[in-house]
């Protein structure tokens, strides 16, 4: 699964608001959104340099709400 804002003009939405109303909805926390985003890079449509830099951001990311 991956979260994004598809159309943010259009529905009035961000993916920052999109994770907040998951998160609420179904009571998750900070791992299960590291997880979804760790999933959306792995499904992203870019090359594996760009994937490898992204992934090494969000390692950062969790370390640091560690």
């Amino acid at each position: 699964m991956t979260l994004n804002s598809d159309d943010p003009p259009f529905f009035d939405t961000s993916v920052v608001r999109e994770y907040a109303t998951v998160a609420q909805a179904h009571g998750w926390g900070a791992a299960d959104l590291f997880a979804i985003t760790r999933t959306a890079i792995g499904a992203a449509f870019c090359d594996e340099a760009t994937k490898t830099e992204l992934r090494e951001t969000l390692a950062a990311a969790v370390a640091q709400a560690s």
